[in-house]
């Protein structure tokens, strides 16, 4: 058995279609498990709130500017002794969308290339991956107050760069506001032991000076979130002064994002209340870092700032987590209940249904639910990671998990004689 602590916001927006014909018995569902179920780890492990999103809320690349293969560009990697490219993002320099035509991308300005030593962007030959560095970035250095990040790991290549650097614009403000790293491990490979929180502070705070920054001045921790009984950190958050927040499924690794072969991921981005409410969940993952092994917090401890309440979000959201070894995890209710409560059609985009981590394919908690959807008239649409077995995107091939799903299906229909 492994466990994951995470956050899945479900977004309930009374505009969705078929809301105002049935009324909001997806969310009424979800609350009434949540509170039954869980009521006692409200504001720690769930909670029900508001938020604001603006248009480009839906972080969702690059499913939307490529249609096949084909389209996808080719040689994004320039090299960094050459004159016309960028030493640290490695992407060619350019002035014009002409100078990137044989890469099939366009020239625009990288803000994340934005340090104390580089106070303007540069412009560069950049894919649509690309975007998602300027829009971490971009969350990060903007903070004023208290920044919260956790993630599976740190952040590596290209990401790393714009990591280093928004550190570093912090870093020189006039009042740097305080930062809380809280990651699985440094990678998803190596153990903990082997590459202390301590050490990787003081490297990352090294590469803070080395762009201009000075990390003297920033108040930060850097803590590692895992336990010897395979249950780690698995959330991806940024929160920024308890307003704004990016929260879903992206890892910062370049070489599955900022490629030729990007993995298709989403998250969202949004402003308001959910945003203080999730940074609850962030300091509960915080209060496991000083009871279970393998977790180091470097830097000493940091308390986040008491911020002043906002303004009422337009939207209701729903936020839940799961703590896995750590707590209770109610997502994994919630989620039942959305399946359940399904009255026309689901829709799930997800890595796996079944996992072979433990060396033998696991049941599915929620194939019984789907199942039974489907046999009531629900029309189901699952979309997985890989057609055949990859390790860690599609572990158990699509063909298993349609078999194991048609199986669970002739025993349910056989048994209704």
């Amino acid at each position: 058995m492994y466990f994951r602590t995470r956050l899945v916001l479900l977004s309930l927006l009374l505009s969705f279609v078929g809301l105002d014909a049935y009324g909001n018995y997806v969310g009424d569902a979800v609350l009434e498990v949540l509170r039954d179920r869980h009521g006692e780890n409200e504001q720690k492990a769930w909670f029900s709130s508001s938020a604001d999103f603006s248009d480009n809320w839906l972080l969702a690349d690059p499913i939307y500017d490529y249609l096949n293969k084909d389209e996808l560009p080719k040689d994004l990697d320039c090299d960094p002794k050459s004159a016309d490219c960028d030493p640290i993002f490695k992407r060619n320099l350019c002035s014009e969308d002409t100078d990137c035509e044989d890469q099939g991308v366009s020239c625009s300005p990288l803000q994340a290339s934005i340090s104390p030593n580089q106070p303007e962007a540069i412009k560069m030959c950049q894919a649509l991956g690309d975007k998602l560095v300027d829009r971490f970035y971009d969350i990060m250095a903007s903070t004023d107050q208290h920044l919260d990040f956790t993630g599976l790991t740190l952040p590596d290549g290209r990401f790393y760069d714009s990591f280093v650097n928004a550190l570093a614009m912090l870093s020189v403000k006039e009042q740097p506001p305080t930062v809380r790293l809280l990651y699985g491990g440094k990678t998803a490979v190596l153990p903990n032991f082997a590459a202390s929180s301590e050490t990787v502070l003081n490297k990352l705070l090294e590469d803070v000076n080395s762009r201009g920054g000075d990390g003297s001045r920033l108040p930060i921790n850097l803590a590692w979130l895992s336990t010897s009984r395979l249950s780690w950190n698995h959330s991806k958050i940024i929160i920024s002064d308890r307003n704004r927040m990016i929260n879903g499924g992206h890892n910062m690794w370049d070489g599955d994002y900022l490629g030729t072969n990007p993995v298709f991921d989403i998250s969202l981005e949004l402003t308001g209340p959910a945003a203080q409410e999730t940074q609850l969940f962030v300091d509960e993952l915080w209060s496991n870092t000083r009871k279970y092994g393998y977790s180091e917090i470097a830097g000493g401890a940091i308390n986040p700032p008491y911020l002043e309440s906002f303004y009422e979000g337009e939207a209701k959201v729903i936020g839940v987590g799961r703590l896995g070894a750590f707590g209770d995890d109610p997502a994994d209710d919630a989620i039942t209940a959305m399946i359940v409560s399904a009255k026309k059609s689901i829709f799930m985009s997800q890595q796996d249904l079944f996992t072979n981590m433990s060396w033998k394919v696991q049941p599915s908690w929620a194939a019984e639910e789907l199942i039974s959807a489907a046999i009531s008239g629900v029309k189901v649409n699952i979309i997985g990671s890989n057609k055949t077995l990859l390790p860690t995107y599609g572990m158990v091939s699509a063909q298993e998990t349609f078999n194991r799903m048609r199986t669970i299906a002739k025993r349910r229909l056989v048994g209704r004689g």
